[in-house]
């Protein structure tokens, strides 16, 4: 038996308070294509595309023949070479109660936002094949377009600036990933 900061006492086997998950916070993100048989939750994965859990075809909305697909609203894609990054991302967005997809590369990236349809997609400025900006431009440029948040180690305000000029709804320096700017960039 061990004593915590402020006089708690914890057994073995027991973590600080601080580090348990919210009972509430689904955490469960699977890979495309893997059974549906109850398991541990994985994070960091792709998780089924909605045409394969359905057994038919993504929703689509029926409003007229030119209508766009209707986004994910509950569904986050963090787009980052670094995949520790993506990994504590999948983390925070988990425990706000978004599901998560995770892309290492632009390629990647397309494939999951034309098959997943997210609501929001976060986008590192630098990755290895393309740059952030671009990939953006590409994002709301979809029949399904998401929208973007840009994010970066950098935080020079004339990032900001250019995210907004590209069609990103926002611009984040990664270490403000916990504040408050991120969450209503989402829910607005």
């Amino acid at each position: 038996m061990t004593t915590a900061p402020g006089g708690l006492r914890r057994g073995p086997g027991r973590s600080h308070p601080s580090r348990r998950r919210r009972r509430d916070a689904p955490l469960e993100v699977r890979t495309a294509g893997e059974d549906q048989t109850p398991r541990a939750p994985r994070i960091g994965a792709h998780p089924p595309s909605a045409a394969s859990v359905s057994g038919g075809s993504p929703e689509r909305s029926t409003d007229d023949a030119h209508s766009r697909p209707t986004p994910n609203a509950g569904l986050v894609l963090v787009v980052d070479d670094n995949a520790s990054f993506r990994g504590l991302a999948a983390r925070i967005l988990a425990g706000w109660g978004y599901e998560v997809i995770e892309a290492g590369s632009i390629p990647e990236a397309l494939a999951c936002t034309e098959e997943r349809r997210p609501r929001t997609v976060l986008v590192d400025i630098g990755l290895p094949d393309g740059d952030g900006f671009a990939l953006t431009q590409q994002l709301v440029a979809l029949p399904s377009a998401p929208r973007v948040v840009l994010v970066s180690t950098d935080a020079d305000a004339g990032n900001r600036l250019a995210a907004h000029r590209v069609g990103a709804i926002g611009f984040l320096p990664k270490d403000e990933l916990l504040g408050d700017a991120l969450r209503g960039m989402l829910d607005g």
